[in-house]
């Protein structure tokens, strides 16, 4: 049990950041994407995106531990002021809509436990108000990753379906069809965020990354973890849609 907490308390950015792929908005999308029963498309694609990940998230660290620069002053010295706003705003937008996303995901979930969309709304504000005000990163990364742990319980839940024969051959028998390049593009999108480019430079900032070996082997842990996890939930809406 020691070396368990040990372990736990030794995970770092490169494990929270794969982690948080797993959101709401993302838990979400493998739902509905499992539900259209094309999973000999998915399942395949869902592991093509795992080293693209990988890729992008070392690029980031690596970046980060050269120049000890923030993004957008690499960005304005390398290809000027005018192309770093344009970037920025173009961030700016699209984390906007991923926290759209998030919001719809978590007052979603309240609302399957009988909490009116409106309070669901205002409690996910205040939820996440309180996480981005929080001043201690080292806590609040082992606070997140208590939170993550919950993402278990989507295990015992895929065993309690008992699906059928015939459901377990429908999930794997849908042909090819519109729906599946914009699915693609979902998990995509989930897999591939802007605030990737960031995460392991605020982890370099903070002091949380040692060297560049060891924070590899953590972002190969999170996106084993992230991978196993979307399957998961990606099964339970293939084998619980009706």
């Amino acid at each position: 049990m020691r070396r368990i907490v040990l372990w736990f308390l030794a995970i770092g950015p490169g494990v929270l950041g794969m982690v948080a792929d797993n959101d709401a908005g993302g838990m979400l999308s493998y739902l509905v994407t499992g539900s259209h029963n094309h999973l000999p498309w998915f399942l395949p694609a869902l592991f093509i995106m795992a080293p693209i990940t990988f890729l992008i998230q070392d690029l980031a660290l690596q970046v980060a531990l050269a120049t000890r620069l923030p993004y957008s002053q690499i960005i304005a010295h390398k290809f000027g002021n005018k192309t770093a706003k344009f970037n920025a705003i173009i961030l700016h937008l699209l984390n906007m809509m991923i926290l759209i996303t998030e919001f719809i995901g978590m007052t979603s979930a309240l609302a399957f436990w009988g909490v009116p969309w409106n309070a669901g709304l205002i409690a996910s504000f205040i939820v996440v108000l309180a996480v981005t005000l929080f001043r201690h990163v080292r806590r609040m990364e082992h606070l997140l990753l208590i939170l993550a742990v919950a993402n278990l319980a989507f295990i015992p839940t895929l065993f309690l379906l008992h699906p059928s024969s015939h459901i377990w051959h429908k999930a794997f028998s849908g042909g090819f069809n519109h729906h599946i390049p914009f699915l693609f593009l979902s998990l995509a999108g989930n897999a591939i965020t802007p605030w990737m480019i960031f995460w392991q430079q605020n982890a370099v900032w903070a002091g949380n990354v040692k060297n560049l070996s060891s924070e590899r082997k953590d972002i190969r842990t999170g996106i084993l973890a992230q991978v196993f996890m979307a399957t998961v939930v990606i099964l339970i809406g293939a084998l619980a849609a009706p």
